[in-house]
């Protein structure tokens, strides 16, 4: 039989820039003390929890030195584990303000273990929670959430890391994401870099960096009215006719001249005016094409 009381502290030590904090769940025989901390009882990054657990199938002459090895303290580790992510759960369904509360001051310990604790990887992403573009300031979501909102063609979980909410949406890198209706989860601690790479995919859907250099995108849909020739001239020309053609702001040098570094000198009546039409400004030049 195992009897267990922890619970969560009110603040979190480490953030105050304190050492690292050791265990404080301690082990118990019969209400006799085995050990007030003992390491490998719990995963590492569940040590910020306090409290007691009584199991009397743990000899009393059991060595703290070989107290790991055992197959009884796995065990104790696996059902005290998996009992406090879904209590964890529960709380993020059903009290999800006070779970927010609870998030805000101990996340980064639920972003260590779904880092490195890849026994119970899954059940811990699932508890993370980020901002993104969609959501307001302040207000948080969960990646399941996000994959609720994405599109059918969505294949990828886009993320970004910087200082704070104003620095992302400033940045170069939000705009075209916004423009392709894509949300990105919004991440502002050192961490979260690490976090996503070792994450790597949820539900599927690979988790990408948005302001990484092989992200590719669709092409926006083309405005209505937009020019479909790169330089065709939006003016008329002075006899009222619109333009077919765009000439260069310079005349072309070939043959010899250009390589002297002169301009050609233009000869006959029609290049005579063509020449003076290139030395007008664009949008006073009359195209001239071929007759």
């Amino acid at each position: 039989a195992i009897n267990a009381l922890i619970f969560v502290p009110n603040e979190n030590m480490e953030r105050w820039g304190m050492n690292k904090t050791e265990p404080a769940v301690a082990l118990y025989c019969k209400k006799v003390l085995i050990d007030p901390s003992p390491k490998g009882l719990l995963p590492d990054w569940m040590r910020f929890l306090k409290g007691v657990i009584d199991s009397a199938d743990i000899p009393l002459n059991i060595s703290r030195e070989t107290m790991q090895d055992k197959a009884l303290i796995a065990k104790l580790n696996t059902v005290i584990t998996k009992r406090f992510l879904k209590f964890l759960e529960e709380e993020a369904k059903n009290r999800v303000d006070a779970y927010n509360e609870f998030y805000a001051e101990f996340g980064i310990f639920l972003k260590e273990g779904a880092a490195m604790d890849y026994t119970h990887k899954d059940s811990l992403v699932k508890l993370l929670r980020f901002e993104s573009s969609l959501t307001e300031k302040g207000k948080t979501t969960s990646l399941a959430d996000y994959v609720t909102r994405m599109g059918a063609d969505q294949k990828e979980i886009y993320y970004l890391v910087g200082p704070n909410r104003a620095a992302l949406e400033s940045g170069p890198y939000l705009e075209g994401f916004k423009a392709r209706n894509l949300e990105v989860i919004f991440c502002y601690e050192a961490v979260d870099e690490y976090v996503m790479s070792n994450v790597r995919e949820f539900d599927g859907k690979k988790l990408t960096a948005a302001d990484h250099a092989d992200v590719k995108l669709s092409d926006l849909p083309k405005p209505e009215g937009a020019l479909r020739r790169l330089g065709a001239c939006p003016t008329r020309s002075r006899s009222g006719d619109s333009c077919r053609r765009a000439w260069p702001a310079r005349p072309c040098r070939t043959g010899r001249a250009a390589w002297h570094g002169k301009v050609q000198r233009p000869r006959g009546r029609r290049q005579v005016a063509r020449f003076r039409n290139l030395t007008q400004p664009l949008h006073h030049r009359a195209c001239l094409g071929p007759r």
